[in-house]
């Protein structure tokens, strides 16, 4: 099992849905303020149940709640 895809909306920085594909080796990378701690912070409160508080909201968000999503691919281990 495998982490295919993580589906963000109004956390952080991010304020519309995003998708972000992952394959069986990643790297983050891109400039400062893109969205990288983003990301893994998204996968931190997701895996380990992180309570998320009002700061984690996006005010400029077209919804009014954080979606956090993650897809695995259980058939194509490796």
């Amino acid at each position: 099992m495998f982490l295919k895809q993580i589906k963000i909306n109004s956390f952080r920085g991010v304020n519309t849905e995003i998708t972000v594909g992952f394959n069986p080796l990643n790297s983050i990378v891109g400039q400062n303020d893109a969205g990288k701690s983003t990301i893994l912070r998204a996968l931190d409160a997701v895996l380990r149940e992180t309570t998320l508080s009002r700061a984690d909201y996006n005010v400029e968000a077209t919804s009014n709640q954080i979606k956090i999503e993650l897809i695995f691919d259980c058939k194509n281990a490796f």
